[in-house]
């Protein structure tokens, strides 16, 4: 298949039409519940990968199964991460949706604006970083907010007249300081106002026309990036939706303005539903102080940085990676040692991090009607069902959003504490421990 056919298929998986809505959308919660709405739940796109595979092979693995099949994109994703026993339900996509949109913001649109590398048009990069923006809000989340404001006013302004450049409203803080720099010494700056495609004199006498000419030149190349990246949104709806609600959709694309991320320990720990034994019994008691250890726990991560550059090895399955292992990753396996050896992870040691852990996401929800909430349960019986052991740890169900505690393990701070710490560094992963 050519190039061109490629880029038509792409651009075909999006031609279906979607009601226009009469009344603007009045606030992200309407934008997730319509982006919802327009998801076919009757099949599914189907992606497995290894866990902490880096971002360009999600794509590359992504564009695989669009490729196969374009009318994809207005599917279900549903994902599977190769070694691990878990089966989707919502929390692993969520998983895979919350590791990968804040890749994308790093890589692909880094500090707040597209990546310059036209690379990414003709590899159709930018065109799948839009698909899964918006296969993520349609799944209810994490919001792409990694874009400068001046970028999403690009965004929703496709067809912005070059001659009509706000400097305040399209250029990022960083370019206007650089046009700035740039005018205060034309001689100084010579080969970036050539650079940026000047070709006239350098002369003060000129400084109008150059610093206009640099801003274009900024200017031209990001619209072109974006506009990549917007068409790809629409087998959604979501390209309509943006440039139709621009104030309701800021709130998702705007890094300073995003508020769905701000989880702290008193967050996780208010959705915490704890099913505790009768009042008045022994074992509720127990109960109730490991639900204040439990909290003091979250105000510890919060109030301490054990987020380190340090890796931890996690639970993994290396004979079902071994087995579902495809023929594509074999640029990823060691030719010398074909087992996989044990899989490292950095942990995200934070109260976000424990919400990812319980529920798959790390976001608070962005539809307002969805309330989330993890029920946690106690086994006081871990003793008579094992013993002789003289550990165990929490067992986490994020799917089914659930989490029990080993009582007996769990009594006292100290203990607590360094259970808990140890099953959030090495189970962060859906895997049989």
């Amino acid at each position: 298949m050519s190039q061109i056919e490629l880029h038509a298929e792409f651009c075909c998986s999006g031609a279906q039409e979607f009601p226009i809505e009469e009344k603007p959308l009045k606030d992200t919660s309407s934008v997730v519940k319509l982006l919802a709405n327009n998801m076919d739940n009757s099949d599914q796109l189907f992606i497995i990968i290894r866990r902490g595979c880096p971002l360009r092979r999600v794509l590359e693995i992504w564009k695989r199964e669009v490729k196969k099949d374009p009318s994809c994109l207005r599917k279900r994703v549903f994902v599977s991460y190769s070694g691990e026993h878990g089966i989707d339900s919502g929390a692993i996509a969520n998983e895979f949706y919350n590791q990968v949109i804040p890749e994308i913001g790093t890589n692909m649109f880094p500090n707040g604006i597209p990546q310059d590398s036209t690379s990414n048009i003709q590899n159709y990069n930018f065109m799948t970083c839009g698909q899964i923006v918006a296969s993520s809000l349609a799944q209810g989340g994490p919001p792409p907010c990694f874009l400068d404001e001046s970028v999403f006013n690009l965004l929703v302004e496709p067809c912005l007249k070059l001659h009509e450049i706000d400097q305040f409203k399209h250029l990022t803080e960083k370019d206007r300081a650089l046009l700035k720099s740039v005018e205060d010494d034309l001689s100084g700056n010579t080969q970036i106002v050539i650079e940026y495609g000047y070709t006239g004199p350098i002369i003060k006498k000129y400084s109008k026309q150059i610093i206009n000419t640099m801003a274009i030149h900024i200017i031209s190349k990001r619209i072109l990036y974006l506009k990549e990246f917007l068409e790809d949104m629409q087998p959604l709806g979501l390209a309509d939706i943006v440039q139709n609600n621009p104030n309701v959709c800021r709130e998702l694309f705007v890094a300073k303005t995003c508020t769905s991320g701000d989880v702290d320990a008193n967050y996780v720990f208010s959705i915490m539903q704890a099913n505790y034994s009768p009042k008045g019994s022994s074992k509720r008691e127990v109960e109730e102080c490991i639900m204040d250890l439990l909290q003091d726990f979250l105000f510890k991560l919060e109030d301490e940085n054990h987020n380190t550059d340090g890796t931890e090895a996690i639970a993994y399955d290396t004979e079902r990676e071994n087995k579902t292992q495809s023929e594509d990753e074999d640029e990823d396996k060691d030719e010398d040692d074909p087992k996989p050896k044990v899989l490292f992870m950095k942990p995200d040691l934070t109260p976000k991090g424990v919400l990812g852990w319980l529920t798959g996401q790390k976001h608070k929800p962005l539809n307002k009607d969805e309330k989330l909430a993890v029920s946690v349960f106690f086994n006081h019986k871990c003793m008579d069902e094992n013993p002789g052991h003289t550990i165990c740890f929490p067992y986490v169900g994020a799917c089914g959003k659930e989490i029990t505690l080993p009582v007996q393990h769990m009594k006292k701070a100290e203990e607590f504490n360094n259970v808990f710490f140890t099953a959030l560094k090495k189970g962060q992963a859906f895997a049989k421990t």
